[in-house]
């Protein structure tokens, strides 16, 4: 029976010292890096369920760092322009999270996302005819 004892006395001094153990510094602070890539794609819905789309051409859609500077539209971090399908693709950004404006014909989309490390995040934008934003990304119909 003792040699069961001292056993488990044993074990438990291993647990104890292995609980207490500093972090490891390293996993700790993860490297800050800019291998992160973020597509922005804007639709026009054909039907309100947005079975069928088209990609907007040509909108603009900018980043921010945070959702006032969004809806005052003042230090935007980059910008680019939708391409035919409606992508804009955004590269080499650090990951964080960012917010997004686009200023559509009917008002201003803007909504938050988080672009993980070493990762590519998509961020889908439905418009509709006849409905519209309001600074944010809940789409309003008339």
């Amino acid at each position: 029976m003792k040699p069961l004892k001292t056993s488990v006395i044993l074990l438990m001094v291993i647990l104890l010292v292995q609980c207490s153990k500093e972090p490891d510094p390293i996993t700790n602070n993860p490297t800050i890096t800019r291998n992160c890539k973020l597509s922005v794609i804007v639709q026009e819905c054909l039907d309100p369920y947005c079975d069928a789309y088209l990609g907007l051409a040509g909108e603009t859609v900018a980043l921010f760092r945070n959702q006032e500077d969004a809806i005052l539209n003042n230090d935007r971090i980059t910008s680019g322009t939708t391409n035919n399908e409606g992508v804009c693709l955004f590269s080499n950004l650090e990951f964080d999270n960012y917010y997004i404006r686009i200023n559509l014909k009917d008002g201003n989309y803007i909504s938050e996302e988080n672009t993980p490390n070493n990762s590519h995040s998509y961020h889908y934008v439905p418009t509709l005819d006849s409905c519209y934003y309001e600074n944010n990304d809940v789409l309003k119909c008339n």
